[in-house]
């Protein structure tokens, strides 16, 4: 689990009044069902229609319950969490899948709750997901991105991620970045540009 020092003012479904709450990054785990539910349908549709490409009001049980479960060598569900009155709230989620088995490239996709954008959130959950992906030999990450999604696009690049047309996917760019041998991630000092 990745305690994450930084504080920030949460409101949410859960939490009607807003609190200040350390956030923890943790994998997913099969008990987060509710839990992830609520975020996904707090989320503006704006922000849903973003994490999805397209309308999404609610998810099926089916899909909720495949997100708890993406935990190993082919994929990865993270959560970021903060505790308000005494109740876990999910403020942020950041998944990769294997996409071909015979293959160690991951596709990745990421939400943070509309309160708190563009605070550096989807930031460290990407490296959170690109730090696990790596150390399971995972070789590359890449996602698909509405082109007016801007903060995604530049968070992608700040990550060292290209950016191209999406070739399945005219209304998409994809971003793509080679990740780094397992071992050159225990050398880089914290914060380090390369993850």
């Amino acid at each position: 689990m990745l305690a994450d020092p930084c504080t920030l003012p949460i409101r949410s479904e859960a939490a009607p009044v807003p609190c200040v709450a350390p956030i923890v990054i943790r994998p997913v785990r099969p008990d987060d069902e509710s839990r992830l539910a609520a975020f996904f349908r707090g989320l503006s549709p704006h922000s849903r229609q973003r994490r999805f490409h397209g309308g999404v009001n609610e998810l099926p049980p089916g899909v909720i319950a495949q997100f708890v479960r993406r935990c190993g060598s082919d994929g990865l569900g993270l959560l970021a969490v903060v505790t308000c009155s005494g109740a876990e709230v999910v403020i942020g989620e950041a998944a990769y899948a294997i996409a071909r088995p015979r293959t160690r490239n991951a596709e990745i996709a990421i939400a943070v709750a509309d309160d708190v954008q563009g605070r550096g959130l989807g930031k460290r959950l990407l490296r959170s997901l690109m730090s696990h992906a790596a150390a399971n030999d995972v070789t590359s990450m890449y996602g698909g991105v509405q082109p007016d999604n801007k903060a995604m696009l530049a968070l992608a690049r700040a990550l060292g991620f290209t950016e191209r047309r999406d070739a399945a996917d005219a209304r998409l760019r994809r971003v793509e970045r080679c990740l780094p041998e397992p071992s050159a991630l225990a050398t880089l000092p914290e914060g380090a540009a390369a993850i």
